[in-house]
């Protein structure tokens, strides 16, 4: 339905895609998390779910697939030492009703006994952080439970996580050290007053919170990765010879250069705001520092959310906004600047009438185009829309919209991607609010959208997430059995854009083509469903429609061919066994079709040669100019092997515009005074290889090995690293490629789909 300040509604068109059976319940608001790289994160009672999307040619099926893998909750309750025993605040307090004794009795933060093990571990809240933020430039993931336990967590190797940092016993061990006192605080803008009769009379008690209070945090939000100028001494990537699964750190030092940071914000229920400060790549405790410690004057702050700028470059800018929301109806933003120190701190109250409705959820979107941030806030059943913009360093408001289509009962889910919110309630509706802008006005146009489910058993909506490119919805939602008394919880997958939008952003990709997984995954579902392919989506798989990106362009059109592969020969063998025909005709469709098969098969070689030229060249052109840049006289045999396989590969392969690169590669290679013997050999019998393709290289006594997709060497490495979605091989990186041009080479992604490498 769209509706414009009362305007008419008309249903919008949405398809369940997908459903997916979860164990355990949930026990926060903010539970479901979709990162850029199309993992998804669902924090639940007992652990949390983390759904790796694949999106393979070579699978014909009409579902998602998903990499499932489980981190669990703490084993123990969350145990906060303050200095002060539980025993000693009782007898502090006088036996009468007060509020000291209402809250020793029904706050868990206080009394932690008031809840059970199990529920005290549970998840509130799970967040990805951006991309580029552990050593192969993936996000990680932090958590925290309703006990206040913030954990961070990275990707290990396949389905492994491992724990990065404690961020609730680091803190409590910095806050144990100075004395139960913050370091390097800000004071609050608005100083809060408290009755210094009632703090004497409970002296201990209020003691007690206090300390509590500072150490449990209640949200948190990322912020965007930044770079910084530094001399300290730092953190370099250490790998052992068995290759990335034993990554370490190493503490050297670092001359002046540029390094990348990330910054996690933690509300606490004090109202203050724990600035963590995380060093890029994320490897270990060495790389958190407190970086500071801000008082948002709040007495009972309630959510806190951080306006990411840019998730696919560095923002030169270094000015950011951040808010709060409190349980009294109000909300402040925050402009800070982050370099190097936390400075130039402004604030701006822009909920401000004290309604009792709690901003539960708050999300953020930046526009470059006019230098101005979205803010939708959700307080109750109603969404509230700002458009903000920092001038002088001071916030101003632009603009601020309510849609006038509010859910029946109180929101329960909130994502902002792309000029879209959707918002979800508890009574089972979805809303989807497109957001314009133009000339400092914000406009919006709602649209309620029909997610088709059991009708017949009630069903709860919890959380609801877009994805990375707006394409599918994920719902959580919980069926009641009242004649059983359980409850069932899934997650539902909706699809929000027709076939013509989707197809529209696949000709305007640049950079990455794992950033848009979720745009190809429809395609996939599409075409394996009509078993056929449109005429747009056949201009794309012939090569007769080229994207912005060339290299993009290439893999998207090998993606499509070896999925009508794929279909070709599923189609040819389903035929076969159903249709009663002749002989003759069997022999003349399977004659056919084998045809069919060999052309594209063929196609498909073609298409990998060109992406394999793209990355030869670009690879043997960053080489050059970094020799000559620095002045690198000497160069080890295996880069040296590397770079003549690629410069071998390009004069065989190569066109017109690759020969004066060659030439010149040659030359440089020759004055290095370069051998037959720097040629790569049978490691078996040492022949020389006659026959290579893109995949594989085959000597002249028959021996056969995998080509390594990044160096376009033989991969040695057993088990070598594979592509997880088109499964071409890599070799390892070890110890000795550190500081080497092989090591940026080996760290990026597959050369034909731009899959990770596992």
């Amino acid at each position: 339905m769209v509706c414009t300040s009362g305007g008419t509604f008309k249903m919008a068109a949405s398809t369940t895609s997908n459903t997916v059976q979860l164990s355990h319940t949930l026990c926060g608001s903010e539970v479901l998390s979709w990162s850029l790289e199309h993992k998804l994160a669902v924090g639940t009672d007992r652990c949390v779910y983390i759904m790796d999307m694949q999106c393979s040619p070579q699978n014909t099926s009409r579902s998602f697939t998903f990499a499932k893998s489980v981190i669990s909750s703490p084993k123990e309750r969350l145990q906060f030492d303050v200095g002060i025993h539980e025993d000693k605040v009782l007898k502090g307090i006088d036996f009468q009703p007060c509020e000291a004794l209402t809250n020793i009795m029904t706050d868990p933060t206080l009394t932690p006994a008031i809840r059970s093990d199990e529920s005290s571990t549970g998840m509130k809240m799970v967040k990805w952080s951006p991309l580029q933020c552990d050593h192969l430039g993936r996000s990680v993931l932090s958590y925290l439970t309703l006990d206040h336990h913030l954990v961070i967590y990275k990707h290990s190797r396949g389905l492994q996580w491992e724990e990065v940092v404690d961020l609730s016993k680091l803190l409590n061990l910095k806050f144990k050290e100075n004395n139960y006192e913050y370091t390097n605080c800000m004071p609050p803008i608005t100083p809060t007053t408290e009755s210094a009769d009632v703090k004497q009379k409970n002296k201990v008690y209020e003691t007690y919170k206090e300390r509590l209070y500072k150490l449990a945090a209640i949200a948190m939000e990322w912020s965007d990765v930044y770079s910084e100028q530094t001399n300290d001494v730092g953190s370099r990537l250490q790998s052992d010879d068995d290759g990335i699964s034993s990554v370490k750190t190493k503490k050297i030092k670092l001359e002046t250069e540029s390094r990348n940071f990330v910054m996690l914000f933690t509300l606490m229920k004090s109202g203050h705001i724990v600035v963590w400060k995380f060093i890029t790549p994320i490897m270990s405790e060495e790389c958190v520092t407190i970086h500071k410690v801000i008082d948002s004057g709040f007495d009972s702050p309630s959510t806190i959310s951080w306006c990411r700028k840019n998730d696919n470059h560095l923002p030169s800018n270094h000015t950011g906004l951040f808010a709060v929301g409190d349980t009294s109806g109000q909300v402040r933003v925050w402009c800070i600047n982050v370099d190097n120190e936390i400075t130039n701190i402004s604030s701006l109250m822009v909920c401000t009438e004290k309604d009792l409705l709690l901003p539960n959820l708050i999300s953020w979107q930046y526009q470059t185009d006019g230098d101005v941030y979205i803010m939708a806030v959700t307080k109750g059943s109603y969404l509230m829309v700002y458009m903000l913009q920092i001038v002088n360093n001071d916030i101003v408001i632009l603009d601020k919209c309510i849609p006038a289509t509010a859910h029946p009962m109180s929101i329960a889910g909130l994502s902002f991607r792309k000029n879209v919110i959707l918002t979800s309630s508890t009574d089972g509706t979805v809303n989807k609010t497109a957001i314009k802008t133009l000339n400092s006005v914000l406009s919006t146009k709602t649209t309620p959208v029909k997610v088709t489910l059991n009708e017949k058993t009630p069903v709860k909506y919890h959380s609801i997430v877009l994805s990375a490119n707006c394409i599918y919805i994920a719902i959580v939602t919980c069926c009641t059995d009242y004649i059983t008394g359980e409850d069932s919880l899934e997650m539902n997958f909706v699809e929000l854009q027709r076939m013509e939008d989707v197809i529209k952003d696949l000709y305007s990709i640049q950079g990455k083509l794992t950033k848009y997984l979720d745009a190809l995954e429809y395609i996939r579902q599409k075409i394996s469903a009509e078993m056929e392919l449109c005429k747009e989506i056949q201009d794309l798989a012939l090569g007769k429609v080229r994207g912005e990106d060339k290299k993009a362009s290439l893999q998207i059109q090998l993606f499509l061919m070896k999925l009508q592969l794929c279909l070709g020969k599923q189609t040819s063998v389903t035929k076969a066994i159903k249709m009663e025909v002749s002989e003759q005709t069997k022999r003349k469709d399977s004659l056919s079709t084998t045809n069919k098969q060999t052309t594209l098969s063929d196609e498909i070689s073609s298409v990998e040669k060109k992406l394999i030229n793209e990355h030869a060249l670009e690879v043997v052109e960053k080489w050059r100019e970094r020799k000559m840049s620095q002045g690198i006289v000497e160069i080890a045999n295996e880069e040296r092997k590397v770079i003549l396989t690629m410069v071998d590969w390009l004069s065989q392969h190569g066109d017109e515009k690759t020969k004066d690169t060659v030439s010149a590669i040659y030359k440089d290679l020759k004055e290095e005074q370069l051998s037959e013997l720097c040629r790569e050999s049978c490691p078996l019998c040492q022949g020389t290889f006659s026959e290579c393709n893109v995949k594989m290289m085959t000597c002249i006594n028959g021996h056969k090995f995998g080509r390594c997709c990044l160096t376009l060497t033989l991969c040695t490495d057993l088990p070598s690293r594979k592509c997880r979605h088109c499964d071409a091989p890599a070799n390892r990186l070890h110890s000795r490629h550190e500081g080497t041009f092989l090591e940026d080479l080996l760290h990026q992604p597959c050369t034909f789909c731009n899959g990770e490498l596992l």
